[in-house]
């Protein structure tokens, strides 16, 4: 355990993780999300450096470019306001270690961020949400509650990555960044998606019961849905399940399966 004394408090990190909401207010096209990362740094630097002009210093080295996922900007400025508060007891600060974190990390979790909140984790809330809908449309209370459903879904994930991660970004510091990397997110992000593709198989499967189809062309339409969401979950790309559907629907259109 370092026996640097801590000037940051958990007050001023909750502060520092409701700001991170902010970061894309000030987002400009020469240096993207710098001033929005200034912005949740300036009580932080203030609070650790007193006098005017080391604070400015420090706050212009703060102005260069950032750019990341905005979900994943607080665990990342978590680490970055530890490594300052680091720097502000040490003599031989390094402003070029707190550059290099920001710029090299930046990317990956930005990455991570897209991928698993904009292309896994709002589909599946969104999955979730017409699942409700459709299995409860006959009632007035579904139009207003399935979306309320998938705000809430959606954004308790991201709400705990923003404050949570904020702290352990402070606390863990670069082990975070291990942390992140020897966990499996290929295989969080494909469960996630399969799950979500048997939502709506699930739901296509009762909706489609009411009269609208006999149940072995129900336990057909559902089995070859499984089938493809199965292959998309095992890697195989879009044009061949594209290609792979028409086969099959030209088949039992021979067959008159269907």
């Amino acid at each position: 355990m370092s026996n640097n004394p801590r000037k940051i408090r958990i007050i001023d990190l909750f502060f520092a993780s409701l700001r991170s909401f902010f970061i894309e207010i000030f987002w400009n096209f020469e240096r993207m999300q710098n001033l929005g990362c200034l912005y949740v740094l300036f009580p932080i630097i203030k609070r650790l450096y007193p006098e005017e002009n080391k604070r400015k210093q420090i706050l212009r080295q703060h102005l260069e470019f950032f750019n990341t996922h905005p979900y994943m900007a607080a665990p990342l400025l978590g680490i970055i306001i530890s490594l300052e508060e680091e720097a502000a007891f040490k003599k031989d600060r390094c402003p070029e270690f707190i550059s290099q974190i920001k710029s090299c990390m930046a990317g990956p979790f930005a990455a991570l961020g897209d991928s698993f909140f904009w292309a896994t984790w709002r589909p599946f809330t969104v999955a979730i949400g017409i699942c409700i809908f459709l299995l409860n449309r006959e009632k007035t209370f579904i139009y207003w509650v399935a979306p309320c459903l998938f705000l809430f879904f959606y954004n308790i994930v991201h709400l705990i990555v923003q404050n949570v991660g904020m702290w352990m970004g402070y606390h863990l510091k670069t082990q975070l960044i291990n942390v992140v990397s020897k966990t499996d997110w290929l295989r969080i992000i494909h469960l996630v998606r399969l799950i979500s593709l048997c939502f709506i198989g699930m739901t296509l499967f009762i909706v489609l019961g009411n009269n609208l189809l006999s149940w072995n062309k129900r336990v057909l339409f559902f089995s070859f849905f499984m089938f493809f969401s199965f292959l998309n979950y095992r890697g195989w790309s879009q044009m061949k399940l594209f290609y792979g559907l028409i086969a099959g629907s030209i088949l039992i259109s021979y067959f008159n399966l269907i």
